[in-house]
Parts: structure tokens; C-alpha cells; sequence
């Protein structure tokens, strides 16, 4: 079923307490990194409309959780609304948060992360630019944030996690924040074959020797209407620190 991006009429119609939202980054909808993205995913998670997989590998296989998603970069990880808040009252945060933000270009490579295919910073300021932005969300958006059950919270408390990662997890709900914080854009499901991930990651750094930087110019919401439903590209808020009108 194709799903359509929410706009203002949905919001009344939505059961909102039943919904997910996450902050993102999303490349910006002109350039080809988004075009990229989408169609290695096979979705427009903006329009909600499917796009053609590439051709000569069997990208849909390793992408199913991934496409889910939609193409992004995580800055703020899925969350519910506390209860009396609104979509309005998050959005009006995230403007708030852009503004602060100059845009910059941020180069990535393909890597083997935490068990999947990922583009990260490839360069060390890099991860200093996307981890400020992280953290400064975090502390805005945290108190919007319907707190986790006892058994929601050790649900995510799995056996990998170091003791830094269940400290932060107990504090404030996801084990990768702040200094566990690391940028990145997923590509697939986990991959475990070591000649498959060596040949995506050859795939992905041609895309990425031929596209280039990509610019991190906006913070995008995304929205998961119902549990397991696709996210929706909602809107894409733009980084304004230092833009002259």
C-alpha cells in the first residue's frame, strides 16, 4: 500500500498517541544523493511512492527493516509524544533547534557498522559537526518525549551494550547518545558475509566518489502513524545559522 507524507488535515484524523516520530537528516529532495538513497531502498519515503531497486544486485533482500525507515541519517531516534503535546509543539522545537545550525557539506564512506552497511563522516570533524547537532537535540527534545516503561527501557537493554551504553540507556532512553553518538545512514539489514559486505561497500564508494559530499542542509521529521507501519518523510525544517535572506 503506498503511503502519503501527513499534512496539517491528518493530524486531526490521526490517533497522534499512537504514533512515532524521529528526528533525521534527509539529503535534500533536488539532489542526487537523495535520488540515490531512495532508490537503493526502494521507496520515497517522502512521497510514499516506490522507486526502481538498481540493478544487478539483489538489494531488496538486505533492506527490508532498512527501507522501512526510509533514507535518512539518524539525529534523534524514534519516540512517542508525551501526553498533552502535539505535532505543532515539536515542530516548533526542531525550527527552533535549525536556526541555531549553519549548513555545512559533510563527506561520508561506506563502513561495516554495528553489524550492517552504513555511510558515515569520513573525516573526524565530521562526526564533531553531526555530534553537536545530536546532543544540542537531544536536550530539546528529550522533555517532548513520552517516557519508556520499565519494560519498554530493558527491552532495550541487550547483552552487547557496554556500561556506558546501559548508563545512558537508564538516563535517557537509547544507548547512543551523546558520547556513544555516532552519525550515521543505513544502507541494509544486518550483513555477516564478509565477501557481500566487501562488495557493498565497493558498490557504495563508487556512489560516493561520484556524488561527492552531501549536503547537511535541514533537520527532517519523519512519522510512523501506526506500529510497524513505514515512516513518512513529514517535513523538511532547513538549517538557517549564518544564511543571509
Amino acid at each position: 500500500m503506498t503511503m502519503h507524507p501527513p499534512g496539517p488535515a491528518d493530524w486531526a484524523e490521526w490517533d497522534v498517541s499512537r504514533a512515532r516520530f524521529a528526528l533525521y537528516f534527509a539529503p535534500p529532495r533536488a539532489s542526487e544523493w537523495w535520488t540515490a538513497g531512495c532508490s537503493w531502498l526502494g521507496r520515497d519515503a517522502e512521497t510514499g511512492e516506490p522507486v526502481s531497486l538498481p540493478e544487478g544486485i539483489d538489494v531488496a533482500r538486505i533492506t527490508r527493516v532498512a527501507a522501512r525507515y526510509g533514507w535518512h541519517g539518524t539525529i534523534f531516534p524514534p519516540f512517542h509524544l508525551r501526553d498533552g503535546l502535539t505535532p505543532a509543539h515539536l515542530l516548533t522545537t526542531v525550527q527552533l533547534l535549525a536556526n541555531s545550525i549553519a549548513p555545512f557539506d559533510l563527506a561520508v564512506a561506506p563502513t561495516w557498522f554495528r553489524g550492517f552497511i552504513a555511510l558515515r563522516p569520513a573525516l573526524g570533524d565530521g562526526d564533531d559537526w553531526t555530534g553537536t547537532i545530536a546532543s544540542q537535540a537531544l536536550q530539546r527534545l528529550f522533555p517532548l518525549c513520552r517516557p519508556l516503561s520499565p519494560s519498554e527501557t530493558e527491552r532495550r537493554r541487550t547483552p552487547e551494550l557496554t556500561k556506558r551504553q546501559g548508563e545512558l540507556l537508564t538516563r535517557w532512553g537509547y544507548p547512543y547518545v551523546l558520547d556513544e553518538f555516532l552519525f550515521h545512514m543505513t544502507l541494509t539489514d544486518p550483513v555477516a558475509d564478509p565477501e557481500e559486505v566487501q562488495a557493498l561497500i565497493g558498490w557504495w564508494q563508487k556512489q560516493c566518489d561520484r556524488l561527492g559530499p552531501v549536503p547537511f542542509d535541514n533537520l527532517a521529521l519523519f512519522v510512523e502513524r501506526e506500529p510497524d507501519e513505514p515512516f513518512m518523510l513529514w517535513t523538511r525544517i532547513p538549517l538557517l545559522a549564518g544564511v543571509s535572506a
